[in-house]
């Protein structure tokens, strides 16, 4: 049954009521309450939809948001907005190809709206499409100079120094940690773009300086022990290693790395033993060959 026109005006005052008292301060859950009850009187209510789903975004519980866009997109597929929050929760829960689709759809409604370039750009740096993540950067930043946040500036240099554009890459670290000094991230991907260029000493104070930021951090650990072994410290990045093993056991990497650094010592059956876990959680290319050099060895 439609609802009526007094139905529709009581559907609006919930949602104004969800929006100012409680969206507004952050009580998501309350404001979803008022949401659920203009819904009720409105079924239909785009607004309503969209709100709720927003409201759900916030809370992390990002299949259900999903679920309202989709509501609120058979009633108007023409709101950029709704596509906007839509693709951010799919980036959300990993789904990069499906938010790109949505970036791209609400591009298409608005293409003034310059920071959707970016965000497309950070779900193509995970599809590890690094040289259409740096177009469209750069399309954010022809719009507006200061259109990325620090952890975009990271993003667009690991995309620049997977491309092995190193010296940009480098310029687009400096500008991340000059918005945001303590970024951890930015830190390490610097260290690993100083790595590429076999620079291991500014590598190692990058990594070092993640660490100081973020110690619980599996990767940063590895990161540093790789610059260790390069300067010759086996024994420091043996210890690296165990931190990062603590953190994460099942860690592929970080167990190969271990092998070469106590294959490097002299420890040749330990060093067989992480080659072999590595091989058991699927590195199945450096840590195979290695394990076989050394087997016939007769180790």
């Amino acid at each position: 049954m439609a609802s009526s026109e007094d139905d529709r005006k009581l559907a609006h005052k919930w949602v104004m009521v969800g929006l100012d008292v409680h969206y507004e301060r952050g009580n998501y859950q309350m404001a979803i309450t008022c949401f659920d009850k203009a819904i009720e009187f409105y079924p239909d209510y785009q607004l309503a939809l969209f709100a709720k789903g927003d409201a759900l975004r916030r809370l992390g519980r990002h299949e259900s948001a999903i679920e309202c866009f989709d509501k609120a997109l058979l009633k108007d597929e023409s709101d950029h907005a709704v596509w906007i929050c839509k693709a951010e929760s799919l980036y959300s829960l990993g789904r990069f190809n499906e938010a790109i689709n949505c970036f791209n759809k609400a591009l298409e409604i608005n293409p003034k709206v310059h920071f959707l370039w970016a965000c497309k750009a950070d779900a193509l740096v995970f599809l590890g499409r690094y040289e259409e993540a740096n177009t469209c950067y750069d399309k954010a930043l022809a719009k507006d100079p200061n259109a990325l946040s620090a952890t975009q500036w990271s993003n667009k240099g690991e995309a620049l120094r997977r491309i092995h554009r190193y010296k940009k890459a480098v310029i687009c670290f400096n500008k991340a940690l000059a918005i945001e000094p303590n970024n951890p991230n930015a830190w390490s991907n610097k260290g690993c773009v100083f790595g590429d260029q076999g620079q291991w000493s500014e590598a190692l104070k990058c990594h070092e300086k993640s660490l100081e930021l973020d110690p619980k951090d599996a990767q940063k650990w590895y990161n540093k022990s790789v610059a260790l072994r390069e300067l010759g410290r086996p024994m420091e990045a043996l210890e690296c290693l165990d931190r990062a093993l603590v953190i994460k056991p099942e860690y592929p990497n970080a167990l190969l790395n271990k092998g070469i650094v106590l294959e490097n010592i002299q420890r040749y059956r330990e060093a067989i033993m992480c080659y072999q876990k590595a091989i058991d959680l699927g590195e199945k290319d450096f840590a195979q060959k290695n394990l076989q050099r050394l087997k016939k060895m007769g180790y």
